[in-house]
């Protein structure tokens, strides 16, 4: 007697050898995919962990800068001095610590631009004012920008009031970015055209006066038309051997004009009284970096102003 044989069982061992490839490939892909939500959870958490490890290094770096600050009684601030510039700071394990402090007061100072009735130009800086524009070649801009930051509505002659205008000391530099007339160009330059920018000359980072042991020369060059670019180079090259400390060294060199000093005494300083401080904190391939701005007032040292980047 002949037996019947079905061809399906061999066809269902091939539907049970593709389910379980199909089972093992779901495993293996869960699988990794827990591996992977692993390996990210883990990460995170790491980088967690190093940047508030890297935030208590730079307050801890920070306090370090403010101490010095208030132990520096010299009566003058200069990148010659040993304590400002770049260098590590010392710290166990496999973590590194980068730490810059620079002395500011390096610019015009544009939160210091009026009196104390906020309206009325400081007269050491109206020839300086004036300049600026003419050196950025917008001068019909200086009026127009006076108003947007002098505290009243009133235009001045030569000049507009609009409803946006701050009518008020920047908080920041940045903040001129708000007036109609400032573009990225006029504010950065670093072009053929406008090499050099606001950023350049101005600065909020000032008590009123600017470090002539710090200041760009082109900054030097706004103040005066008798600062000619030969008067500047020797200042420079004095501060680069040894810095100014008063305006009798000022007044010793061979073609400093004679009488500037009545007109610039109020604006002319030889000490900072705001550092800015950069730190970056580096563990493997984690890397946090922090900026403060220190104001120094007497014998103390604050923080003003804190950035995490």
């Amino acid at each position: 007697m002949w037996t019947r044989c079905f061809p399906s069982s061999g066809r269902r061992q091939g539907f049970v050898l593709v389910a379980v490839l199909m089972a093992v490939a779901v495993l293996v892909t869960g699988a990794l995919a827990f591996a992977w939500f692993s390996r990210m959870e883990v990460r995170k958490a790491e980088a967690l962990a190093f940047s508030l490890e890297a935030r208590s290094l730079a307050e801890t770096a920070v306090w370090e800068m403010k101490r010095g600050l208030v132990l520096d009684s010299n009566g003058s601030d200069s990148l010659l001095e040993p304590w400002f510039g770049t260098w590590p700071l010392p710290v166990e394990g496999n973590i590194a610590v980068l730490v810059r402090l620079v002395p500011k007061n390096d610019a015009l100072p544009v939160n210091s631009l009026f009196l104390p009735d906020g309206i009325t130009l400081r007269r050491e800086l109206e020839i300086p004012w004036q300049r600026l524009w003419e050196e950025l070649k917008r001068p019909e801009l200086a009026e127009d920008l006076l108003d947007f930051l002098d505290r009243d509505t009133t235009p001045r002659a030569g000049g507009r009031e609009d409803p946006p205008f701050l009518n008020r000391p920047p908080s920041s530099l940045e903040e001129l970015r708000l007036f109609p007339g400032i573009d990225e160009t006029l504010y950065s330059g670093k072009n053929e055209k406008i090499p050099k920018g606001l950023e350049d000359f101005l600065t909020v980072h000032s008590d009123g006066r600017i470090n002539v042991n710090v200041a760009a020369p082109g900054v030097l060059e706004l103040l005066d038309p008798t600062l000619t670019p030969a008067v500047v180079r020797e200042i420079l090259e004095r501060r680069n051997g040894d810095p100014l400390s008063g305006w009798n060294d000022l007044s010793a060199l061979p073609g400093f004009p004679a009488g500037l000093e009545p007109r610039l005494s109020g604006l002319l300083s030889f000490a900072s009284s705001h550092f800015l401080a950069q730190i970056e904190v580096r563990k493997g391939n984690l890397v946090r970096r922090f900026e403060a701005v220190l104001l120094k007032k007497e014998n103390r040292c604050t923080v003003i102003a804190w950035k995490e980047m």
